[in-house]
């Protein structure tokens, strides 16, 4: 269980770490906020991944499920 926590813990860094990098760049704000195609297209993306993640979680070996563990954030 401890691994478990462990890499959410890692994802969750990243996670605030893609954050801080959005939040510090005029530019990418502006393009997300800026544009509804942008934005919608990610948050689109973005669900898309996680119901992939969902669906097949139980027939991924465990290191795909790391990698999209780890890629979602980005």
């Amino acid at each position: 269980m401890r691994q478990v926590y462990g890499w959410m813990a890692v994802a969750l860094a990243l996670t605030g770490g893609v954050a801080m990098l959005v939040s510090s760049s005029p530019e990418i704000i502006e393009l997300v906020a800026g544009q509804r195609f942008v934005f919608f297209g990610l948050l689109l993306l973005e669900m898309f991944v996680v119901g992939y993640i969902s669906a097949r979680a139980f027939d991924m070996s465990v290191g795909r499920r790391r990698a999209l563990l780890l890629l979602t954030p980005c």
